[in-house]
């Protein structure tokens, strides 16, 4: 009743609250954050948790920059980041199978600090930046499909679509559901329990990534507080 209420208000007060370029706009705003809770579904669903995506959003961001702007070379620097994002995901993902009596929440809450951590002992108090010049770079987040629709909005959409089939149409989708339920049972039954967690915290990795390839393109700079709250 008070969502009800509120946007009847707005409606009411503004001739632009349901203009749909505006609602795109606002949309856009938080897509990015939207990515990184498409695989963090396939952890939650397996009775796991990630807290480090924030830190790993931001060190993947922050490897962007400097390369970017020690070489000059974009799409190595894109290259970089997500393989950083993949590196990080893959390291949760190696503590936690390698170490099953240890807690995710603890060793992801860890792994946070220390992405941020090496974020801000790379950039101190300063920023890098530099990547808005790129002018391709930047319609990465801020282009439009018939100047109306953002293109990570389509990203997005093609990319939930992609993981809801995964969940629910496939074998691995059936194995996380089994694991999520009871592990030991998994185990017993043949699933690989700790390979697919691997996987699902590699994925996780790589879409921070992702995400970070989009920050990046919004701003144009990175500072070692971006993505603070992801988790």
């Amino acid at each position: 009743l008070i969502f009800l209420g509120v946007n009847i208000m707005n409606i009411s007060l503004s001739p632009y609250y349901l203009d749909a370029y505006n609602l795109f706009t606002n949309i856009n705003g938080f897509l990015t954050k939207a990515l990184v809770a498409l695989p963090m579904a396939y952890i939650l669903l397996l009775g796991d948790i990630d807290l480090s995506v924030g830190g790993n959003v931001c060190l993947s961001a922050t490897v962007l920059g400097v390369v970017y702007n020690t070489t000059g070379n974009m799409w190595l620097a894109i290259a970089a980041c997500v393989a950083t994002g993949t590196l990080c995901g893959a390291l949760n993902g190696i503590l936690l199978t390698k170490f099953t009596e240890l807690a995710p929440m603890i060793v992801t809450l860890a792994t946070n600090i220390i992405f941020r951590g090496i974020s801000e002992r790379i950039l101190g108090d300063g920023s890098t930046g530099g990547m808005q010049e790129v002018e391709w770079f930047t319609q990465i987040y801020y282009g439009r499909v018939a100047e109306l629709v953002p293109y990570l909005f389509i990203i997005f959409c093609v990319l939930a679509l992609v993981f809801g089939l995964v969940m629910h149409k496939t074998v691995f989708g059936r194995q996380m559901f089994a694991i999520g339920a009871n592990k030991k049972a998994a185990a017993y039954a043949g699933i690989k329990v700790e390979k697919i967690r691997m996987i699902v915290f590699t994925l996780t990795g790589l879409v921070c990534g992702v995400a970070a390839i989009f920050d990046c393109a919004n701003m144009g700079s990175v500072k070692s507080n971006l993505a603070k709250g992801y988790e």
